[in-house]
């Protein structure tokens, strides 16, 4: 059904189209042809708009004021098929606002266990309340609406950094921190036991004492956020190569008992930060041999190990990691 405001427009645009030719052929008889099809459309266009039609409308629903401990997960529909009887005229008006929405508040659905329903009439007299007087709803499709929904909770939960780093100029990561340090997040009963968020990033590349970068939000299932993106500072230090020749001792050997290995001292192969190169000596690093491991040996080698290095060292390496060995008697012979 085509709109009469319409059809009348185009109908004066055509009808002054063709109007001058049409005047200078006949002149004042024109005017007359004229105004009897203008009486012979309205009696045409008043018939029709006092029959009774069937229209259908589709009409978009739009739920508002959703509770903040609530999250819709799911509709089972967003839109109502109506259909309507009336007058022409009237269906027409009502025709007019189908593109409008219905808005229904939340509040007037019931909750239960995860699903919420609208009560079939409410949806009827909501959509009552927008139509022309004389027009009769004679079906809505689907008759009642619902949504699946989760119970949820806000938090603000501490970020953790999950990632590894890299360096091509031996930088070291000291510290970082996140700007902010939390973030605000609605957790449903999915995730209700999340203590904190992820941060992951793969081989962050460090090439300066401080590196800022936006750090993306590990996602977590049941895990709404505010924001996905947050700042990371990584704070570094800039490290160099440093190599020193170290003695090798025993532990653990019981009385009367004397190591001897070969060679007796290793090169011990670490990075330290630029500022303490010369603050770190032989008497920091100490090499042993374990007695224990010799007990468990089959071999002539023993593996060595770090008993003891400063804490301000990195990546320390012991060349070689293994060595030739003997156990010496103080009281005489060999073991």
């Amino acid at each position: 059904m085509k709109a009469p405001k319409t059809f009348s427009i185009k109908l004066a645009k055509m009808l002054k189209k063709i109007g001058v030719p049409l005047r200078k052929m006949f002149g004042g008889e024109l005017s007359v042809f004229l105004l009897f099809l203008a009486m012979t459309f309205l009696f045409w266009f008043a018939q029709k708009m006092g029959k009774s039609y069937e229209y259908a409308i589709q009409i978009p629903v739009r739920i508002t004021e959703v509770p903040d401990n609530i999250r819709l997960t799911d509709y089972a529909s967003d839109k109502v098929v109506v259909t309507l009887n009336g007058k022409g005229m009237a269906l027409w008006k009502s025709s007019r606002g189908r593109t409008k929405s219905l808005d229904v508040n939340a509040l007037s659905y019931k909750f239960s266990q995860g699903r919420a329903v609208l009560p079939s009439n409410y949806i009827r007299d909501s959509i009552e309340s927008i139509l022309s007087p004389g027009v009769v709803i004679r079906s809505i499709e689907p008759d009642t609406l619902s949504f699946i929904y989760e119970n949820q909770e806000q938090k603000k939960l501490p970020l953790v950094f999950n990632g590894t780093t890299e360096s091509p100029n031996q930088y070291i990561m000291d510290s970082f921190y996140f700007t902010p340090d939390s973030i605000s997040a609605f957790v449903t009963d999915r995730a209700q036991y999340v203590e904190a968020l992820y941060v992951d990033l793969n081989n962050v590349q460090i090439d300066a004492d401080t590196v800022r970068l936006s750090a993306k939000i590990k996602p977590v299932p049941g895990v709404y956020l505010n924001d996905e993106t947050v700042e990371l500072t990584l704070c570094s230090s800039h490290y160099t190569e440093k190599s020193l020749t170290i003695p090798i001792q025993g532990v653990n050997f019981p009385p009367g008992k004397m190591l001897k290995s070969f060679p007796s001292r290793v090169t011990v192969v670490f990075w330290v930060k630029m500022s303490e190169y010369d603050n770190v000596s032989e008497s920091d690093f100490t090499v042993v041999v374990d007695y224990n491991d010799i007990l468990n040996n089959g071999s002539d080698k023993v593996e060595l190990r770090m008993y003891f290095q400063p804490a301000d060292v990195e990546r320390v390496r012991i060349n070689p990691q293994t060595v030739e060995y003997l156990v010496e008697d103080v009281y005489g012979g060999l073991w």
